[in-house]
């Protein structure tokens, strides 16, 4: 490669870098160079922030005075992806890092608790004290080698395969195996969720080229989060199998941090149970739904049911439920015609009745009486004498 090839590799690669670096990113330095293939556990901190006189970031020291303490580097640690810090001390107090002559950024450092994951979650200053102004106030942290993914849990994230820490393919711990997310839906609000689960107030991007490798699942797509979404789980819970309507040209590359709208209050494990929450809730919620659903069927079935047997029932009672019965008699030598109506129940067997009685003989009737008029032949009364 020729000398012009050189000049253009590493002015594409200082461009890469500086591109994916965000207000509060922090790294490890040894004399004052970083390097991007070494992931230091120890060196003195350099953090990319403002200063008290100028809004533009820039790389700068943090002062090691009196409020700076393990649970102070043990944040720094965190938020470089480590299990805490094994100490911390000041640059000038060892030879083993050097001297890093970069200006001092921020001062007054102070955290509540070694479980948070970055140190925009503690307080600090940009307005540096005169006692800080030396190069040997610098602090510098020796981490624990083992990282916070180590251990991880269903539905934890990280980002990888960046320069920093803040900037990395979003990657997602489901069925006891690291994948990806897909940028089908991603949105502003999907990247805000992620990164303040990572400690960040935001994010700056989610468009990048860090494909994953081809072993490794994709498992969220059409990722759907709310503003009011505590952890990524909650927008997606990890399916059973992995998504095979994207490829790894577009997985998730998320940038994220520091500002002053918003401070995270996530520690490590704030969202270690959001995934079996968030499946319990799917679950509960579809047991809910199938419980309504046989209600409503049940609420118009059984009316309809009902109905339909009085229906026939009242068809069947209107058809069959009145007769009428003609009898002809004959007294006196006039024909008499009586018609009688009977009710009959639909449905019931006819009963036996009782047999007939035996009537009683004809009564002889009496001469008609002096003084009364002879009565009409109507079928009943007197006949002649």
């Amino acid at each position: 490669m020729g000398l012009l090839g050189v000049v253009v590799l590493l002015l594409t690669l200082s461009y890469h870098t500086n591109a994916q670096l965000y207000r509060g990113t922090v790294r490890l330095v040894i004399g004052g160079v970083f390097s991007q293939s070494i992931e230091r556990t120890a060196g003195i901190v350099q953090i990319y922030y403002f200063t008290n006189t100028s809004t533009s970031n820039r790389w700068g020291n943090i002062c090691d005075d009196s409020s700076f303490g393990s649970t102070e580097a043990s944040v720094i640690c965190n938020q470089l992806g480590y299990n805490g810090a094994s100490g911390f001390g000041r640059a000038g107090s060892t030879t083993s890092y050097g001297i890093d002559t970069a200006a001092t950024l921020i001062d007054d450092v102070k955290c509540a608790s070694s479980s948070y994951l970055t140190l925009k979650q503690c307080s600090f200053s940009t307005i540096i004290k005169s006692s800080c102004t030396s190069n040997s106030e610098d602090v510098y942290v020796s981490c624990y080698s083992t990282r916070i993914w180590d251990n991880p849990y269903s539905g934890q994230i990280r980002l990888q395969g960046g320069p920093y820490t803040s900037y990395g393919r979003l990657e997602v711990y489901c069925n006891e195996q690291w994948g990806t997310v897909c940028t089908n839906t991603f949105d502003v609000t999907d990247a805000t969720v992620a990164c303040r689960q990572l400690g960040y107030s935001g994010y700056t991007t989610w468009a990048g080229t860090l494909a994953g490798s081809d072993s490794q699942p994709i498992w969220l797509n059409n990722v759907d989060c709310t503003s009011s979404s505590l952890c990524f789980a909650y927008c997606q819970s990890c399916p059973s199998s992995q998504s095979s309507s994207c490829g790894h040209s577009q997985d998730v590359a998320l940038g994220c941090e520091f500002d002053s709208t918003y401070t995270s209050t996530h520690i490590l494990s704030t969202c270690e149970y959001a995934d079996s929450i968030a499946n319990n809730i799917a679950a509960i919620v579809g047991g809910v739904i199938a419980a309504f659903v046989i209600c409503c069927v049940l609420i118009i079935s059984i009316p309809i049911c009902i109905c339909c047997c009085l229906g026939v029932g009242i068809g069947a009672a209107a058809r069959g439920g009145r007769g009428t019965t003609t009898k002809t008699t004959t007294v006196g030598g006039t024909n008499v015609t009586t018609a009688t109506t009977s009710q009959t129940t639909s449905g019931y067997p006819p009963q036996q009745g009782y047999s007939p009685q035996q009537g009683y003989p004809p009564q002889q009737s009496y001469p008609p009486q002096q003084g009364y008029p002879m009565q009409e032949e109507k079928g009943y009364g007197y006949p002649p004498q």
